[in-house]
C-alpha cells in the first residue's frame, strides 16, 4: 500500500482507496507516505473510509486545510490537549463546533473560558459548550461562583451537580436557585444536608423532606440537629419513614417513668427508639435526650 500511495497515478490511487481500507490499524506511522505526497483529494478519499488515529489527526492538523480537518474530527477518536489548545486557539468557529459536537475540552481550557466570562462578562462560548457536555467537578465549581442566574437555569435544566459541588451552591447561590435545583434533582450530598437544614427557610425544608430521592436517611441526621427543634418537620420526615421504625419497642411500651429513667441513663438508644421518644409527645424528655447524645439516623 505504501508502494501503491508513492508511485501510483492519481486516479488510480484514488479508485483502490475508495475500495479498500488502508492498513488494518488506525492510521498512525502511515501519515507520512500520505502527507508526503500531499493531495487533497487523496487525503479526503481515506478520511471517507477510515478511521484516524490521534497522531494522524495531528498532521492533518498541521496541513491546515479545513475541510480536511473537519472530516478527520469526524474520524477520530481522540484528540491530544496539545492540539486541543491549537484548536481552541486558532481554530475557525466551524472547527471548534465540530470539535464540541464530540469532545469535551481539556478543563484548562474550560477555565479559560470562565476567565474570558470573567473580564468581559459574556456567556456565550460557554452557554454552546455546555449545549453539548457536563462540566467536571472543578469548573462546575467555577461556574456556580461566576455565572448568571439565566446560566445557572440553562446548566440545571439539562445536568445535575457533582456531589462534591453541593455544598458549593448553597454558599454560592440565592436561596431561590437552591430551590430551582432542588426542584429538578430532588437531593444533596449528606455534607450539604447538614448545611441545608440548618440555614434554608422552613418551607424549603418542608419541600426538600416531601420530595428528596435518596435511599439513605442522612437528612433526618441532619434535621434532627437543628435548634430549636422543628417538631412539625421531624414529624412529617418520621411519618414518611413509619415503615422503617416498627413501633414496637420498649420506649414505646414503657411507662413515663421508665422512659424518664432510660434517657436519664448513660444508654444510647436506637434510630427506632429515638423516633418513639419523639411519638411519646414529651418534648422534655425527647430534648433532653438529643442535646446529650448523637442521633445517627445513616
Amino acid at each position: 500500500q505504501e508502494y501503491i500511495l508513492k508511485n501510483w497515478e492519481k486516479e488510480d490511487v484514488l479508485a483502490y482507496f475508495s475500495r479498500h481500507k488502508y492498513g488494518h490499524r488506525y492510521f498512525s506511522s502511515e501519515i507520512a507516505p500520505l502527507l508526503e505526497r500531499g493531495d487533497h483529494d487523496i487525503i479526503m478519499c481515506y478520511l471517507k473510509k477510515n478511521y484516524v488515529s490521534e497522531e494522524a489527526f495531528k498532521g492533518i492538523w498541521e496541513r491546515g486545510n479545513n475541510e480536511e480537518i473537519l472530516f478527520a474530527l469526524e474520524q477520530v477518536s481522540l484528540v491530544s490537549p496539545e492540539i486541543q489548545k491549537k484548536i481552541f486557539e486558532k481554530g475557525t468557529l466551524e472547527q471548534k463546533r465540530k470539535f464540541v459536537s464530540r469532545f469535551k475540552w481539556d478543563d484548562m481550557l474550560v477555565n479559560e473560558m470562565f476567565d474570558k466570562l470573567d473580564k468581559d462578562g459574556v456567556e456565550d462560548d460557554l452557554l454552546e459548550y455546555v449545549e453539548h457536555h457536563e462540566l467536571s467537578v472543578v469548573c462546575q465549581k467555577r461556574m456556580l461562583a461566576s455565572v448568571s442566574t439565566k446560566f445557572f437555569k440553562t446548566y440545571i435544566s439539562k445536568y445535575g451537580l457533582w456531589e462534591d459541588v453541593h455544598t458549593v451552591l448553597l454558599f454560592k447561590r440565592s436561596d431561590e436557585e437552591v430551590r430551582l435545583y432542588l426542584e429538578k434533582h430532588h437531593c444533596l450530598s449528606n455534607e450539604a444536608e447538614d448545611i441545608f437544614f440548618l440555614k434554608a427557610s422552613f418551607k424549603d425544608k418542608l419541600f426538600y423532606i416531601e420530595t428528596r430521592k435518596r435511599s439513605n436517611l442522612h437528612y433526618l441526621t441532619a434535621l434532627i440537629k437543628v435548634r430549636p427543634v422543628e417538631y412539625e418537620l421531624l414529624s412529617i420526615a418520621f411519618l414518611k419513614h413509619a415503615d422503617r421504625f416498627p413501633r414496637s419497642n420498649e420506649i414505646s411500651r414503657s411507662s413515663k417513668d421508665r422512659v424518664k429513667t432510660i434517657v436519664n441513663s448513660s444508654r444510647v438508644l436506637s434510630s427506632t427508639e429515638v423516633v418513639a421518644l419523639f411519638l411519646l409527645d414529651e418534648p422534655e424528655l425527647f430534648e433532653k435526650y438529643i442535646n446529650t447524645r448523637d442521633v445517627d439516623f445513616d
